[in-house]
């Protein structure tokens, strides 16, 4: 019985989200990269969920996402 890191992140995010705590968003991006999950989808799809609850343009959050973390 395996758990995805997905079925474990997202919903943290989104509590997240709903609590507007992009402190912990952001350091779970950082724990979630420290531990191995380097995956750029995971990391969107962390992202995403949160803002999601917070009802703001997702497609800019990601673009500022990248912007930050590849320049």
């Amino acid at each position: 019985m395996g758990i995805s890191p997905g079925e474990v992140f997202i919903p943290c995010a989104e509590d997240m989200g709903k609590r507007h705590d992009y402190r912990s968003l952001q350091q779970l991006l950082q724990l979630t990269r420290e531990n191995g999950y380097t995956d750029n989808k995971l990391h969107d799809d962390i992202i995403e969920s949160c803002v999601r609850q917070t009802g703001s343009d997702v497609e800019q959050v990601i673009k500022k996402k990248n912007q930050f973390f590849f320049s």
